[in-house]
């Protein structure tokens, strides 16, 4: 069985600009892809949301970040070659 979710390829497009927003931001921080800082990533998005009044469920720009944050964990190893640049491809 499938546990991916099914995302309407505009939502997936949408969520896809957030996972690399996502990867530029702990890449370039010097952080990394692993797990340990997507979930620190998430956490103070989830965090600093919350404090605003956000909560789970609302289809709105935390939900996505968040969603592209989980794109990430899912690609694993891929998107850190991306990451790494065009050496990685060579």
């Amino acid at each position: 069985m499938d546990a991916a979710p099914r995302w309407t390829p505009g939502r997936l497009a949408e969520i896809d600009q957030h996972a690399a927003a996502v990867r530029d931001i702990l890449v370039l921080d010097g952080h990394g892809l692993g797990p340990i800082a997507l979930a620190d990533y998430a956490r103070g998005v989830e965090d600093v949301a919350r404090e605003g009044g956000w909560r789970p469920g609302a289809d709105d720009w935390v939900s996505l970040r968040l969603a592209g944050v989980c794109l990430l964990a899912m690609a694993g190893g891929a998107m850190a070659s991306i990451a790494d640049g065009d050496a990685a491809l060579s």
